[in-house]
């Protein structure tokens, strides 16, 4: 790839979907646009690996609908891995202004998005793209900047209505082997670590702090979350307390770092979640193998209403409000 010109292009991804390709001499990142402006596809060119994970049953068919899932099971139907934005909720279904119910993580991952424009600067190449929510008065703009190995998304959310509105709002990165495999390293800002009250069938005890890098085992030992474990299992942590915001994962194994950072501002926390060849049933029958990081604006994960009554701290946006977040991700020798 040394040599390779910038550019910006359409191509057609697997299940049918139109993307845009974005190309420079350090890296190729796809989107679908008709797929929540989801990221499906981030390549480092000195290493030709590709970081983001994918669903182990691939980019579903290209298709219509539905933009609010109910369940999980709803959502992931639609979920190609990758990176997505999940917003106005993330987790489960939950009651919503209006009388109405905003799905399990929110709608931005499954409207199509409109493509503004895309360009090319010398080495910078970008792509601009907005959405407007159906069940919730908020638009989002992303403008997505690649230079070399090094792309930041920089995400606008508007609350078009006069009234002030309280919305959940996260970045959902995932990343998948070979750059996540048994001894990969996690290093990150975070000081204090709480698994999910409600997962308690997994390696850790549940809604437990501790310190980073520690969380407590179900029998009490403290594990090492900087390192991925050699032995199936799944989490779900929330990371607080960030000196900044970044977070890396690194393989020392391959030669290759991938690093996040973001703007603490707007998103205190992180969700670390990590489903390790580990549950049996639908639906991942054992077969996903995952470790996202994921930025956001309120833990715990399930969904707005409940994250309130355990203390979550939601986005509240006045009437006509604008907020702004810069999330960047880039690859790297370690």
């Amino acid at each position: 790839m040394n040599g390779q010109a910038a550019e910006v292009r359409e191509v057609t991804v697997e299940g049918g979907w139109p993307a845009l390709e974005m190309v420079t001499a350090g890296a190729r990142v796809q989107l679908i646009p008709e797929l929540g402006c989801d990221i499906v596809s981030f390549v480092d060119a000195r290493t030709e690996v590709d970081v983001l994970w994918r669903v182990p049953w691939g980019i579903p068919p290209r298709s219509t609908g539905p933009f609010s899932a109910p369940t999980e099971t709803e959502w992931g139907e639609r979920f190609p891995g990758g990176w997505n934005v999940l917003c106005p909720n993330a987790g489960a279904a939950t009651p919503a202004p209006g009388g109405t119910t905003w799905g399990f993580h929110g709608e931005a991952a499954l409207l199509p998005w409109t493509v503004i424009g895309t360009g090319v600067e010398g080495e910078r190449v970008w792509a601009e793209l907005e959405v407007g929510l159906i069940r919730a008065p908020l638009r989002l703009h992303r403008r997505l900047e690649l230079i070399g190995s090094a792309l930041a998304v920089t995400e606008t959310l508007t609350n078009l209505a006069p009234v002030p509105i309280e919305v959940m709002w996260s970045q959902h990165p995932s990343f998948g082997a070979p750059l996540v495999a048994a001894g990969t390293r996690i290093e990150t800002g975070a000081g204090v670590t709480e698994t999910d009250d409600t997962i308690a069938d997994g390696d850790l005890a549940a809604g437990q702090r501790s310190t980073w890098p520690h969380a407590p085992a179900q029998d009490g030992s403290a594990v090492d979350l900087s390192r991925i474990p050699d032995f199936p299992t799944h989490r779900l942590v929330y990371l607080s307390e960030f000196e900044t915001g970044w977070a890396r994962l690194v393989n020392d194994a391959i030669g290759l770092a991938a690093r996040l950072e973001w703007d603490t501002s707007v998103y205190p926390s992180a969700w670390l979640w990590q489903e390790l060849g580990d549950t049996p049933g639908h639906p991942w029958w054992k077969r996903a193998y995952v470790c996202a990081i994921e930025p956001g604006t309120t833990y715990p994960g399930q969904g707005l209403e409940v994250a309130k009554t355990k203390g979550g701290t939601p986005l509240r946006l006045a009437g006509g409000e604008t907020r702004t977040v810069t999330v960047g991700l880039s690859t790297e020798a370690p």
